[in-house]
């Protein structure tokens, strides 16, 4: 799928483009490139959650489930601060453990995960 536009020095171009879902899975990735017709540019991939049956959450409450997190989760060594690999989250935690969402009136969400040792934090949109 493409979109053409032409780009002027020091202007802003904002342009949107509607692209269909088509997927065969839970976890994509999303292909982006600026070309000048001839030669790539610029290019980034963008890993996409989809979630083919979302969740009914309630407009007020809280709610225990299980939160999903497809970037990769990198940690450092605490004694030299060098980089580990990253680790899988799905796998991190003992399988009994689940977050909890608050749901406030105001759309807003507080979030007890359990990555965090259920330190509380506000969930942004």
């Amino acid at each position: 799928m493409e979109l053409g536009f032409p780009l002027a020095v020091n202007n802003r171009a904002v342009k949107e483009l509607k692209v269909p879902l088509i997927s065969k899975g839970d976890r994509n990735v999303l292909h982006v490139a600026l070309t000048d017709g001839s030669r790539e540019l610029w290019k980034k991939e963008i890993r996409t959650m989809i979630v083919a049956q979302p969740p009914r959450w309630p407009a007020f409450g809280a709610v225990e489930t299980k939160l999903r997190y497809d970037a990769p989760i990198s940690v450092n060594d605490l004694k030299t601060g060098a980089a580990l690999p990253s680790f899988n989250y799905d796998t991190s935690w003992d399988l009994k453990l689940h977050d909890v969402v608050e749901f406030l009136p105001n759309g807003s969400r507080f979030v007890f995960w359990r990555g965090s040792s259920y330190a509380p934090f506000w969930a942004g949109l």
